[in-house]
């Protein structure tokens, strides 16, 4: 009995210290899993951060990346710019066609009639029947039709125009007040901005021989950008149209722009209504940042010479290539960041036809390729073809005694072929 006992408290007692010893066990267990939690976190969270890093630097530091970054963003940030589709461009040119010009006949004003040239601006100087005759009965625009319109996988040429919306127009177009085409070479690595000089005697579809400016108010941009193909035979990808609001939003935007200023030229542009605001008329001869008011009075100016030594037209274009040149000089070592920020601030600003994927190529090919050269030129050029030794140009008179330039379109358009497609350069 009493054995019975003994061996019933032994047994109580080596089940109390096994349930013990089981307990520290998985006591132990229990901080040996935990202290494997703490080790294994650092060890994932540096897994994670590794694997963002790596997307990262996919994203930033290799092509196939930065131009998924590219298009994505630019994607996104399309739903600001001014969109025109080819169907917008279809019923601008029926507008075009279609427009009511009044026809006098036997008296009568027919005004209902319609044809197919759309009614005049009454700039006397653009468009007026009167200043648009020649004083020569000379064909003076012999279109070589042999070239072809070329276009080139390597290049894209964008056409820049700056409009005037001038509201004593009957037509809605304005008038262009600058055109040029800016063209990016991933061949040579080169952007070359050309001036089309406004008095340039060119064809147009559906109207006599004209001014090259004369075609936006007839047509708008799509007659305009036919005209251009057409005469110089080169082929647009897109065009991109800014008025005068837009300009100056988008100089000010960017920080203004520095410019150089002669004495001349500054009692000029604080004594005239070419900078619209008084209180901006107090710019100073010597280099200065010019508001996008001022900036804008300055690309406008004619009468007065330019730096170059130019007046008329030939000055003006020098103005405008000098604001973008030191604009391109500011901006083209900016990092992929700061330039999408300048695309999306600056496509509000813009009406273009170009879509989000053509921005997006134009502006990785132009960080891929390092296209970081500017080339600047007016066109016509000055001076005599080294293929023809013929003059690019010479002045011609209207009946009103206004200068227009008679181009000898084969010359310029072998040039400009050199110049853009990097002819010779192999």
């Amino acid at each position: 009995m009493i054995e019975n006992e003994n061996d019933k408290e032994n047994l109580i007692d080596e089940t109390d210290e096994a349930d013990d010893i089981s307990q520290e066990a998985s006591s132990e267990n229990l901080i040996t899993t935990e202290e494997a939690k703490k080790k294994k976190w650092p060890k994932i969270l540096i897994g994670v951060l590794g694997g963002l890093l790596a997307i990262a630097l996919f994203l930033v530091g290799t092509p196939v990346g930065r131009k998924m970054v590219v298009s994505a963003v630019v994607g996104i940030l399309y739903k600001n710019v001014n969109y025109e589709s080819p169907d917008d461009l279809e019923k601008n040119k029926l507008d075009y066609l279609l427009t009511p010009t009044p026809i006098v006949t036997n008296g009568l004003d027919e005004d209902k009639i319609f044809t197919l040239m759309p009614t005049p601006s009454p700039d006397p100087e653009e468009v007026d029947p009167a200043s648009t005759k020649l004083e020569t009965q000379e064909d003076l625009t012999d279109i070589p039709r042999d070239i072809p319109i070329r276009h080139e996988d390597y290049v894209y040429n964008v056409l820049l125009v700056g409009v005037e919306n001038v509201e004593e127009h009957r037509a809605t177009y304005g008038r262009s007040d600058s055109m040029l085409i800016a063209s990016v070479n991933i061949k040579d690595r080169k952007i070359k901005l050309i001036s089309l000089l406004r008095d340039t005697w060119v064809e147009i579809e559906n109207r006599e021989d004209n001014r090259l400016n004369a075609a936006f108010t007839f047509g708008g941009i799509s007659l305009l950008q036919n005209t251009v193909e057409d005469n110089f035979r080169v082929g647009i990808d897109a065009y991109a149209k800014v008025d005068f609001e837009g300009f100056q939003s988008l100089i000010d935007m960017l920080g203004g722009v520095e410019v150089t200023l002669t004495e001349e030229e500054a009692e000029y542009l604080n004594t005239t209504n070419y900078i619209s605001d008084k209180m901006q008329r107090n710019v100073v001869p010597g280099t200065q940042v010019l508001t996008g008011n001022q900036a804008l009075g300055y690309c406008r100016v004619r009468k007065v010479k330019a730096a170059n030594g130019k007046s008329s037209d030939y000055g003006r274009t020098y103005r405008q290539r000098v604001v973008f040149q030191n604009l391109f000089e500011r901006y083209k070592d900016a990092d992929l960041g700061t330039m999408l920020k300048i695309v999306s601030e600056g496509l509000s600003y813009v009406t273009t036809n170009a879509t989000s994927k053509d921005i997006a190529t134009w502006i990785t090919n132009a960080i891929e390729y390092k296209c970081f050269e500017l080339e600047m030129y007016q066109c016509p050029f000055p001076g005599k073809s080294a293929s023809t030794g013929k003059n690019y140009f010479g002045d011609v008179k209207t009946s009103t005694g206004k200068s227009v330039l008679s181009v000898d379109f084969r010359s310029c358009v072998e040039e400009l072929h050199r110049i853009l497609f990097s002819e010779g350069d192999d």
